[in-house]
């Protein structure tokens, strides 16, 4: 009796773990959308209102939604006078749920910010925007098939441990 107790929970145990690489997979392209029109409004901001950095950034996190913690983290690490791209930098890190392409684009934006005319920041702005969005369709595109089948081979997996083993 206890081997199937055992075998029960490796397989509820393999099957929690699919879920939640599955649950990983469908946040990271609402994550990239929230940062694409977050930096939207941070665009508007700084080259169209023609906002000081910090105060647009604090426009960005209040409409921020998924993308939320960046926005404040990089508010945080701003306001301790560290520089904008070190901070943009760090926060694009503490991101776990991106990928190394999309960080690799938002350092790509943090390294023009604050440091060329409001023309170059605001292209590569949209630059940055239009990866994320190209991105965050990707992503998706890859959650809907590839979440199935992680869950589909943990589950799988956990039955052939709870067969080997019982």
């Amino acid at each position: 009796m206890i081997r199937l107790y055992g075998a029960l929970i490796m397989i509820l145990a393999s099957l929690w773990l699919g879920i939640s690489q599955a649950a990983a997979m469908r946040r990271r392209p609402g994550v990239l959308t929230a940062l694409a029109d977050a930096l939207d409004v941070l665009k508007s901001d700084t080259c169209v209102r023609l906002l000081p950095m910090p105060e647009a950034l604090r426009n960005a996190e209040e409409l921020s939604g998924a993308a939320r913690p960046f926005f404040a983290f990089l508010t945080e690490l701003s306001e301790r006078h560290a520089s904008l791209s070190d901070a943009w930098d760090r926060a694009a890190d503490a991101l776990k749920t991106l990928s190394a392409e999309d960080r690799m684009a938002l350092r790509a934006l943090g390294a023009r910010l604050g440091r060329y005319d409001v023309q170059t920041q605001a292209e590569a702005i949209e630059q940055c925007v239009d990866a994320l969005r190209v991105h965050a369709a990707r992503a998706a595109e890859q959650a809907a098939s590839g979440g199935k089948l992680s869950v589909g081979l943990c589950l799988a997996g956990g039955l052939l441990l709870a067969v080997i083993l019982v």
